[in-house]
């Protein structure tokens, strides 16, 4: 059960896992579809760019965090796999992936703006800094209240 504000909110089977995760995929989700629809007053060229910027990014952070939840959550799970072996796997194939998709798009696409891809690319990954940063401050905000 994830939450905006105080609203709760709750994304179904796509975002089945924890709310602070929950809340930076869902982010860098709606700003890729925001910043491609932005740019398309620049061109369509921009816009597919920064679509395919913000989906390198997004997939990969996504399905890193489904593998680490999953395992995580699974009750057969073996005692070798518990710790840090499955983020450090996840972050592993998370980069072998990225990888993997940075080629493909190169390769791939003819027309591609690289300054809207790495933009959105970039941009996205501060995401990862900028959504616990808020949630930690709102949370220093409201336990002040209740003190003060």
């Amino acid at each position: 059960m994830g939450g905006i504000g105080f609203i709760p909110v709750r994304f179904g089977i796509f975002l089945d896992i924890e709310p602070p995760l929950n809340r930076i995929i869902v982010t860098q989700a709606v700003a890729t579809v925001f910043i491609a629809g932005i740019c398309l007053f620049f061109s369509l060229a921009a816009a597919y760019s920064a679509l395919l910027g913000g989906l390198v990014c997004f997939v990969p952070g996504y399905l890193a965090a489904r593998v680490v939840v999953v395992k995580r959550d699974r009750q057969d799970i073996l005692l070798a796999d518990t710790g840090m072996r499955p983020v450090i796997s996840s972050v592993l194939r998370k980069w072998t992936l990225s990888v993997m998709l940075f080629i493909a798009t190169f390769k791939l696409v003819k027309t591609l703006e690289v300054l809207f891809f790495f933009g959105v690319f970039i941009g996205l990954q501060l995401v990862y800094v900028a959504v616990p940063l808020i949630e930690a401050n709102r949370l220093r905000r409201a336990k002040a209240g209740k003190n003060g």
